[in-house]
């Protein structure tokens, strides 16, 4: 059974993608039906029915509230039908709800769900005459935003009583969607307008001053140039895109902004009367190459000879950014199934190498060149366990267990793992707020975000220097979303820093300022990942050789007015052996072997086996306090066995063992609130931690 939690971000993830497809999608193919205003129109409802609902409407209105041009496009021939016979009749915008509401307020309207009893108040009388029969049961209505204004609206209608909602998320998605619709519905009037007005030649009349102000106040650059190639007319939207200022353009040329193969492109439309496609212009000032999409054609007199060149292009920055962000989004996602793919088997290998390392150093003297060997080695895992754990979190992949923590307590549990992470040249100082607020997220994740900042500073002093991590009570951060109050991390150290274009950069995904092989590029990025997964915020502040601050910013727990305990750092902990009597279930005889000798070690009772019928068998033959199993196991789940044994054995305690992502995880139910879950890569220490926490609260 998959927890809602993993399905809906998993759900989320897919229509992030799917949408930012279907508007890049979209933006191209509104472009390319620019010239022909029926059909971009077309073009518009048959895109927004195919991606929100399963009937669409838009409509062009005049200034009098009359519908001057419509279409419609959905799944029921019989509504769009008649939908299509009310808009060609000149519909008062009045008779149709959905589209006067939304001209008067010149905004969004959403109705999740409408019931048959309130179809005529939602919809107006003409409108529910034709939606009665139709059936709808909900509709999102938003306007057609061009030049200042609402030119049109366009709604879209689902009629499956059983189908999805809608919800604000597809409001702004419509909205998208007509923000680029509009843009092109616009152009494709003012084309129509330029070439009847190129035609007739009343340059000097009262339409041509409207046309020409029609073409002022256009977001695309629209120009003309003569036949020899010099620039006649450049709008305000080119001549801001080209960089001109005020720069007289008649004085310029058409090669001063197009290559040689935009050149032969003018020529193909002299040529042809025509030419449409993608293209790129050169920034006057910069030189940057701009793409963009076109529509060039050769304005011809009354008696057909040639005049001049007129085109219309569209700044397609945006859009192409969006399709690279989809394509580096795609990327990401690959890289997350890789890394759960191979996360189980890589976290078991790690898991033997970091604890036999550790049991092994215990045995040697200290300052013995062998135990130096083995801290290296167990260096190496760590950093390999991080990668893993960043490639999870960054592909959202990562189990993810939100709990109230005290950010103290974190710091100072980590105190002993940071210490040994930094060289000797390397003072390590620590400001914790006596009174610091509880926050609700992830333990280990929160580790993590710790564990990457600590890394970095170390990696910016290879020379030594100091660092300190601070914690403090804060108020709501700049640019904050809500105005709760806040807790702080901060990490700060004396070492390289960086410039401002650095700092622009630092948190993108692969980006490194490390030699190559010396970073991932990825540990940044998770930082930022894991924190606004948390509900927070992560900054950055440096100058060159003045060190770097990174400042963590955390929401309080939900309810939290007190404050959290003081925790000294370094304190010990409690003894972690027992007596209790413990069943090991683990398919992996080197893990099996290596968790049953530290718990034996430690005082505890321990029966282990490879398989769940192996664990139902010994059960029924001892007695058996805390049960730890696998998650994957053969023939059963952990979380089946576990419900079998706890129904023979009452108070029967479990800790979970997995070293797979979120998810695998999810479908076996160990993620529910109240599992308790030990990740791989486990070291013995972690994993007496777990085992006597799960059987103190028991106790308790």
């Amino acid at each position: 059974m998959a927890t809602a939690g993993g399905d809906e971000r998993a759900g989320g993830a897919q229509r992030s993608s799917e949408r930012l497809l279907a508007v890049a999608d979209s933006a191209l193919a509104f472009g390319q039906a620019t010239r022909d205003y029926p059909a971009i129109l077309d073009v518009v409802a048959e895109r927004v029915c195919a991606a929100l609902g399963e009937l669409a409407l838009v409509c062009v209105v005049d200034p009098d509230g009359k519908v001057s041009a419509s279409a419609v496009a959905g799944r029921q021939a019989t509504a769009v039908a008649e939908l299509r016979e009310a808009f060609a009749a000149n519909l008062d915008t009045r008779e149709f709800g959905v589209v006067s509401a939304v001209l008067r307020a010149d905004a969004p309207l959403l109705a999740a769900t409408v019931d048959p009893g309130q179809v005529v108040a939602q919809l107006g009388a003409r409108g529910a005459e034709i939606m009665a029969r139709v059936g709808v049961r909900g509709f999102v209505s938003v306007p057609l935003r061009a030049q200042g204004g609402a030119l049109g609206v366009l709604v879209v209608f689902r009629c499956d009583p059983e189908g999805e909602r809608f919800d604000s998320g597809d409001v702004a998605f419509a909205q998208t969607i007509a923000d680029h619709a509009a843009g092109a519905i616009a152009n494709a009037q003012l084309l129509a307008s330029m070439q009847t007005e190129a035609a007739m030649g009343r340059r000097v009349s009262e339409e041509a001053k409207t046309f020409v102000a029609l073409v002022e106040t256009s977001t695309d650059l629209i120009g003309m140039a003569s036949l020899d190639g010099r620039i006649l007319y450049l709008n305000a939207a080119g001549r801001q895109l080209l960089g001109l200022g005020d720069t007289d353009v008649r004085k310029l040329m058409l090669s001063d902004f197009l290559t040689e193969p935009g050149l032969a492109r003018a020529n193909v439309a002299r040529d042809r009367g025509a030419v449409q496609g993608e293209g790129v212009l050169r920034h006057f000032v910069t030189g940057e190459m701009i793409p963009t999409r076109l529509s060039t054609f050769v304005a011809r007199s009354s008696d057909g000879e040639p005049l001049c060149y007129a085109t219309i292009q569209t700044d397609l920055r945006e859009t192409k950014a969006l399709q690279q962000r989809l394509l580096h989004a795609q990327r990401l996602e690959a890289i997350g199934q890789l890394a759960g793919g191979v996360a189980h088997d890589f976290n078991n290998l790690l898991t033997i190498i970091l604890s036999y390392g550790a049991l092994a150093a215990r045995t040697l003297p200290t300052g013995s060149e062998a135990k130096d060997h083995l801290a290296q080695i167990d260096l190496a895992g760590q950093r390999a366990a991080s990668l893993t754990r960043q490639l999870l979190a960054f592909s959202r992949k990562q189990v993810v267990a939100p709990k109230v923590l005290d950010l103290n307590e974190v710091v100072a549990d980590l105190d002993r793992m940071v210490r040994r992470t930094l060289p000797g040249n390397i003072e390590i100082r620590t400001d914790l707020d006596p009174e610091l607020a509880l926050v609700r997220a992830d333990q280990g994740q929160i580790e993590q975000v710790i564990l990457n900042l600590v890394v970095n500073a170390r990696d910016a002093m290879p020379n030594g220097g100091t660092l300190t991590l601070t914690t403090a009570n804060a108020g709501p951060p700049t640019g904050a979303a809500d105005g709760g109050a806040t807790v702080t991390l901060t990490v700060r150290d004396t070492g390289l820093g960086f410039d401002e274009a650095t700092r622009r950069r630092i948190f993108e995904p692969f980006f490194t300022t490390k030699p190559l092989g010396s970073g991932t590029g990825l540990g940044l990025a998770t930082v930022l990942n894991i924190v606004e997964r948390s509900g927070g915020m992560v900054s950055a502040d440096s100058r060159p050789g003045g060190g770097a601050t990174f400042r963590v910013t955390l929401p309080r727990a939900d309810g939290d007015t007190g404050r959290a305990r003081p925790v000294e750092v370094g304190a010990s902990s409690r003894p972690l052996g027992g007596a209790e009597s413990i069943l090991i279930v683990e398919d992996d005889a080197q893990v099996r072997e290596l968790f049953s000798g530290v718990l034996r070690s430690s005082g505890y009772k321990v029966t282990d086996v490879s398989n769940p019928e192996a664990a139902l068998a010994s059960s029924a033959r001892s007695d058996v306090n805390l049960l730890v199993t696998d998650v994957v196991l053969p023939q059963m789940s952990g979380r089946q066995l576990a419900n079998r044994l706890s129904s023979e054995r009452r108070g029967l305690r479990v800790l979970y063992v997995s070293g797979y992502g979120e998810e695998t995880l999810g479908p076996h139910g160990v993620l529910d609130a109240g599992m308790e879950l030990l990740r791989k890569p486990a070291t013995p220490e972690m994993l007496l931690q777990s085992v006597r926490r799960v059987l103190d609260r028991s106790a308790a």
